[in-house]
Formats: C-alpha cells, structure tokens, sequence
C-alpha cells in the first residue's frame, strides 16, 4: 500500500505541474524563474497595450503635421519655450556661478579638455613685424638689406591679403637683389 501512495502522490504532482505549465504560471522560487516571470508578465502588458493603440488609433496621413503645426502655434504663443540659456564660464567659476572646486568631475574634465585643445597661439616677434610691414606696405619705397627668405615671407602675407601690385613688386625687387622668389599670386 505504499507503493499506491507514493504512486498517487507521484501521479497528483505531475498532475499539479501539468496544470500549472497549461496555465502558464510556474511558480518556482529561483532568481532565474522570477526574472523570467516578470519578463513574460511585461511581455504580455506590452502586447496588450500595443492592441489597445492600434484599436483606438486612426492613423491619418496628416496626423504628424498637425500635431507639428500645433507645436509651432504653442511655441509662437509661448516664446519661452523656444528659451535656451547661454553657458558663460568666467575665471574660475562655472555655468552655475558656483566656483570651479564644486562643479562635477565631468565638468571640470571637459573644461581642462577644451582649455587644452583652445591653445591660444602668441605670435612671435617675426610674424608680428611681418604683419605691421604688410597692413603698412603701401607706405613703404625699399626693402634695403633684408634677407630673401624675409622677402618671400612678406610676398608670401602680401598675396594673402591681397595687396601684392606692381608697386608692391617694384618694391620687393630692387636692383641689387640677385634672386627672388614669388609665389604664385593668380588667386
């Protein structure tokens, strides 16, 4: 007789299991089976949510550009929605107003990465006395000695700012000079 109990018990599990998988609901307590519980539990709210869309929603052709003239009547009527403020970084404060030593870490990395990359360039004494005597060179009658590679340099800022003429080539070749090299000024 305990051969039939434990056979009917066999039996009347397989058939609790039997149940519970037609249902759909097995009930076992592991961190794998509850995760796959409440993924098919959201499975199932998505798929009846989408119906219920599809059944209330008429799409019509121009659904989408009326609700976009309707947001541009909202934002004509409400300008402040259009409203985006300007980041201002002075000295050692930020965008907030607070100082650099209580902004983010994000923020202070971003700041020195843009300080970095923003290298402010000096000219050097060269190029500065290159400039001035090319913003001046129509006042100018002779180069005397200066170098030739001087003398292509300021051709060369000449043709960029396009102030290289005959006067300025008159100016540049003076007797004397054995070779001088120009650039190509058909730009």
């Amino acid at each position: 007789s305990a051969g039939n109990d434990d056979d009917d018990g066999h039996k009347e599990g397989t058939n609790r299991s039997a149940r519970r998988s037609e249902q759909g609901q097995d009930q076992w307590c592991g961190p794998f089976s509850v995760a796959r519980q409440m993924i098919a539990k959201r499975e199932e709210a998505r798929r009846k949510r989408e119906q219920e869309q599809e059944k209330d929603e008429m799409h019509h052709p121009l659904d989408e550009m009326m609700e976009e003239v309707e947001m541009e009547k909202k934002r004509k009527a409400h300008p402040s929605l259009q409203w985006r403020g300007q980041v201002h970084t002075t000295g050692s404060e930020g965008s907030t107003g607070q100082p650099a030593s209580q902004l983010s870490f994000y923020a202070k990395r971003r700041k020195r990465v843009e300080s970095q990359t923003k290298k402010i360039k000096v000219p050097s004494l060269f190029q500065t006395c290159v400039d001035f005597v090319v913003s001046n060179f129509e006042y100018v009658e002779a180069l005397g000695d200066v170098d030739s590679t001087i003398r292509r340099t300021i051709c060369e800022e000449l043709v960029a700012k396009h102030k290289f003429n005959g006067a300025a080539f008159d100016a540049i070749a003076e007797t004397g000079i054995e070779a001088l090299e120009v650039i190509d000024c058909v730009e």
